[in-house]
């Protein structure tokens, strides 16, 4: 299965002997009866109930159509029987019952002991396959079939196992929750691993099962092609939903490697006509992850987990800040049901995480920022009440220099229906209420009321969305249009200065007809990036970086400005983060670059590309935002989906296009 990926590890020896997880390879002599006797204590160790897993006959059922598998006798959560494969998975399990058996509870994963041919796996596993989905006929085939095929896949992997005269070792994948734990690792071994191997037989049994099913067809459009296996990938992620990659060491590949594998070979399998676009999507998808990993095995320094919560619960939003300690983070981790603010030190050994303060709510991270020259980082998280209100919290936190020196002190503020709060890369507040504008300079002072400009932009939205950037005092505000939007080029910004509205018009036709999607303001340039809808063809994403002055000007009617227009590095074409199901990652918006003053950040795809607009440099780092930079050394720190990663810097001549753009100043409060 997948995560037998952490310790697939095989041998009752971690059954028998409760033998902790240290890394590396270790060997165990054992006598068979010994092991034998452990198998029958962990069946002895459940209920009837908790050993009653339907959705596990089931897919066996699959497995014995199966033209290798239709001679072997099948023993399912019962005492040993020499004479069967022998398969113990519970749908639930306490705690003691998997340390006594050598499992952890989480994420899913096995034990599988080749000689006596059984496998034990924990309840995360069983967890699967008490699914409903994977059998109910009302279930769209386009849901039920990835599901099924990835739990044929999981015991098919374990099958794999059983399949070789495996040594009698335990192995672990790496140390995960040290520091560097995902630290990339490069396999110099000859392939294919044992592990691999499993996986390999896995996949085919579990394609020669679906294949003799009589199963539902699925669309065979592009739409349906992207929908299936985005069920496939959310499926792993139900279990899995946590970022190593390259974290494979010479025996195992990553997860995340896994996921992708799983998704090409399930598109090859059960759409193999040529015709379809199941395997161009998965191809397509599979390439940015390897793409992925080339980049990160080239510059990766080190990697560590930025949370508690890494590997334990599904993932909702996630946003890290740095801090005046190098070796501590503060960060904001949310579930679908919960969130919570923690710090994550380093002592150079050792990995810790601190949770500072918990909430029984999903959040979003409005405002994160560290506070150079203090101990201090500030936040502000929004949540959804009951009420079709806004709990917004606004907190700091206050560190000395050890952890459990960091405390938290909160303020709540309820916001009524068709409030809307934002926040710029210069950690600006502005609300939007219909009309009405509200700008504060700061969390702190958007709680406290000390606004600096009440104005009403009259911003005619259209089906789309505000988007702002800039200081309280001064700050740019426009639209990004709806998504089925036909483009024109033309795009139209309100500046706002002390409570006086500038609004413009401008083109970015024939050169680009993009639409809008973000705006920034850095000091006396204006940068505006361009990306294609969905429906239209891939033209490209473009940085265009005007000055401000003629954006702010109201005495001329009619004027030019000359603009540097960005393409991004090759690296952008990748979409790493559809490839990694980083969702939060999706989308285009200019980024927060604390501690990294001067350049612009682009956050797209999964990819921060930065740009240099002085010098006409740029690079491009894999992640959700950017927690500081150190350009002397060529080091700069990213995270994404609960992992840190220090990665090299390696600015290049970026060569922009200068263009000469028309503005047309149009009525200061337009209708």
């Amino acid at each position: 299965m997948t995560n037998s990926i952490a310790r697939k590890l095989l041998i009752l020896c971690a059954v028998v002997l409760a033998v902790p997880v240290l890394g590396g390879v270790a060997t165990f002599f054992v006598l068979r009866r010994d092991i034998v006797a452990k198998y029958d204590a962990c069946v002895a160790g459940l209920s009837e109930q908790q050993r009653r897993l339907p959705g596990l006959e089931s897919i066996v059922d699959d497995l014995k159509r199966v033209e290798r598998l239709k001679d072997l006798r099948w023993n399912l959560n019962s005492p040993y029987d020499s004479g069967a494969i022998n398969i113990l998975v519970p749908a639930t399990a306490d705690g003691a019952w998997h340390k006594k058996c050598g499992l952890d509870e989480a994420p899913a994963d096995c034990l599988a002991a080749p000689h006596e041919k059984f496998v034990i796996c924990n309840a995360a596993l069983g967890h699967q396959f008490t699914d409903q989905r994977l059998s109910l006929d009302i279930i769209r085939a386009q849901i039920q079939q990835p599901l099924r095929f990835l739990a044929l896949t999981f015991l098919g992997h374990e099958l794999g196992h059983l399949q070789v005269s495996s040594e009698g070792r335990v192995q672990h994948l790496f140390p995960m929750m040290r520091v560097n734990g995902l630290r990339c690792r490069r396999n110099d071994r000859v392939r294919p691993t044992e592990e691999e191997a499993a996986d390999d037989f896995g996949i085919s049994v579990a394609c020669e099962a679906m294949r003799r099913r009589d199963d539902e067809a699925i669309g065979t459009d592009a739409r349906s092609a992207i929908d299936t296996l985005s069920y496939l990938r959310q499926s792993l992620d139900d279990d899995f939903d946590f970022d190593d990659t390259c974290g494979g060491d010479d025996n195992y590949p990553s997860v995340s490697r896994r996921k992708s594998t799983f998704g090409l070979q399930y598109a090859k399998c059960m759409f193999p006509e040529k015709a379809l676009p199941y395997a161009a999507v998965a191809n397509d998808q599979d390439d940015a992850f390897k793409h992925l990993e080339a980049w990160l095995r080239a510059r990766q320094v080190g990697g560590m987990v930025g949370s508690a919560l890494y590997g334990i619960s599904p993932l909702y939003r996630f946003d890290v800040a740095g801090t005046d300690n190098d070796e501590r983070f503060v960060a904001f981790d949310s579930t679908g049901k919960s969130a919570q603010i923690s710090t994550t030190t380093s002592d150079g050994e050792n990995l810790n995480h601190s949770v500072l303060a918990t909430w029984d709510r999903a959040g979003e991270m409005i405002d994160l920022r560290s506070i150079p020259g203090t101990a201090n980082t500030d936040f502000l998280i929004s949540f959804a009440a009951a009420n079709d209100t806004t709990d917004v919290r606004h907190g700091v936190v206050t560190c000395q220099y050890h952890p459990a020196d960091c405390r938290v002190e909160q303020s709540q503020k309820i916001i009524p229906p068709g409030v809307e709060i934002y926040s710029t890369t210069e950690h600006a507040i502005v609300e939007i209420a219909g009309d009405r504008l509200r700008a504060y300079r700061s969390a702190a002072d958007y709680f406290n009321d000390k606004t600096v400009v009440d104005a009403t932009p009259h911003l005619d939205l259209q089906g789309g969305t505000p988007i702002v950037d800039g200081l309280a005092s001064r700050f740019i505000l426009a639209r990004r249009p709806a998504e089925d939007e036909l483009p024109n080029g033309l795009h139209r910004a309100a500046f706002i200065s002390a409570g006086k509205v500038t609004w413009t018009t401008f083109t970015t036709a024939p050169k680009n007809m993009n639409p809008l999607h973000a705006v920034g303001l850095y000091g006396q340039r204006i940068a505006f990036a361009l990306q294609p809808s969905s429906h239209q063809l891939a033209t490209g994403t473009q940085l265009w970086v005007c000055p401000s002055e003629p954006f702010q000007s109201a005495d001329a009617t009619q004027i030019t400005a000359g603009c540097d227009v960005y393409d991004p590095p090759e690296d952008a074409s990748y979409s790493i983060g559809i490839a990694n199901n980083d969702l939060t990652s999706l989308g285009i918006r200019f980024a927060k670059a604390d501690y990294c003053v001067g350049y612009i950040v682009v956050r797209q795809a999964g990819w921060l590309w930065l740009v240099n607009p002085e010098t006409h440099q740029q690079d491009i780092l894999p992640g959700t935002g950017l927690v500081n930079c150190d350009p002397d050394r060529k080091r700069a720190v990213v995270y994404r989906m609960r992992r840190i990663d220090e990665v090299t810097l390696d600015f290049k001549n970026a060569e922009p296009t200068r263009v000469s753009i028309g503005l047309v100043r149009t009525a200061s409060e337009p209708h």
